[in-house]
């Protein structure tokens, strides 16, 4: 008679594949000659898997579509006839690893970097269950340990100050890791520069004639730029609109003659504005008194 039916038929997923495996069944008294594998996206439409002629308890169902759960079942084959099919399988979901993450770039701050990404086009097949984040500081890459996360975005910390970096991404799902990202452009992290040291002016006429010490430490970012502030009473600050300017010198100019002027510097880059300087000694503007005209004298005696 026909053989029995297959039992425990179990799938492994793959790409656009599923590998099946199955108990053979008693054969019917006659040698089991092939096996029919059926697949079914929905558990009511059957397709035949056109596999040719085999005895293996065993097939590998290919021309699957990726993220689509299958089902499956298994009947056997001898002299007599095809036997009843098998109980139907478990569903299994073919699948490959994610796409590429598209658009990585990055916002510089301080000892780190803030990343964004688009997720890939595709996931495979399975749903992203990370993200794989790289960088490298022009010699080598090195993997970020940010745990696990779906997030497409980042902040890659303990990086350095003044020092590119580089990005890439690549996200992960069952099927294991995906291809990178394209290399995002060049960051640099940066803080905002330290203070300026040593203010001190030199009176004039309605102005004051400022010097400093450049910061010790850009924050890894160049200066662009200087603020310059004056008080009449060391407690309301007036920001001296002087344009931009990197030179560690301003004249400060449209102060009051006669009164006295404390001044403090801040740097600026890229990053912001750091903290400002220490406040400077008190200085004076002062114009400087007309000479005296049409001197005379009357002559006496000895005098």
């Amino acid at each position: 008679t026909v053989p029995g039916a297959p039992t425990s038929v179990a799938g492994t997923a793959g790409n656009t594949q599923v590998s099946l495996t199955w108990t053979a069944p008693s054969n019917g008294g006659s040698a089991i000659t092939d096996y029919v594998v059926e697949s079914s996206p929905d558990g009511t439409t059957w397709t035949v898997f056109a596999d040719g002629v085999s005895t293996a308890a065993s097939a590998t169902v290919t021309g699957l579509t990726n993220g689509t759960a299958y089902t499956f079942r298994v009947s056997a084959t001898n002299v007599a006839g095809t036997g009843a099919t098998s109980t139907v399988s478990g569903s299994v979901t073919p699948r490959t690893v994610p796409g590429a993450p598209t658009s990585v770039a990055g916002t510089a701050g301080n000892t780190q970097v803030s990343l964004t990404w688009t997720a890939p086009v595709s996931n495979g097949g399975s749903a992203i269950t990370d993200y794989v984040v790289e960088f490298n500081d022009g010699v080598s890459w090195a993997t970020f340990a940010d745990g696990t996360s779906t997030a497409a975005s980042a902040t890659v910390t303990g990086l350095t100050n003044g020092t590119a970096y580089t990005f890439r991404v690549s996200a992960t799902n069952v099927a294991g890791t995906g291809a990178t990202s394209t290399v995002s452009s060049a960051v640099t992290p940066a803080a905002v520069p330290g203070p300026p040291t040593s203010v001190a002016g030199t009176a004039g006429n309605t102005q004051v004639s400022l010097t400093w010490t450049a910061p010790a430490s850009t924050g890894g970012s160049a200066i662009t730029d200087y603020v310059v502030q004056s008080s009449p009473d060391g407690t309301t600050y007036t920001t001296f609109a002087d344009g931009t300017s990197t030179a560690a010198a301003a004249t400060v100019t449209g102060l009051t003659n006669g009164t006295a002027y404390t001044f403090r510097v801040a740097a600026v880059n890229a990053a912001g504005t750091g903290n400002f300087s220490t406040v400077s000694g008190a200085v004076t503007p002062r114009t400087v008194p007309n000479a005296p005209t049409s001197v005379a004298g009357t002559a006496g005696n000895a005098q």
